[in-house]
């Protein structure tokens, strides 16, 4: 059973992800989202949802 604190360390760890990739791009680490978040290591079922709200911003 999924409780109130666990959707929001949910919502945090993707925020956090979500910088990052962000921050790689900014700084010219990498070229593209993919390229970020295959460095981060980020997991596959993580990632449409990471896309979609970097792009989103």
């Amino acid at each position: 059973m999924c409780t109130f604190s666990d959707a929001i360390w949910e919502k945090g760890k993707d925020e956090g992800i979500r910088r990052s990739v962000i921050n790689l791009m900014k700084n010219h680490v990498t070229s593209n989202i993919e390229e970020a978040m295959d460095l981060l290591g980020v997991e596959a079922s993580l990632r449409p949802a990471i896309l979609k709200s970097i792009q989103m911003h």
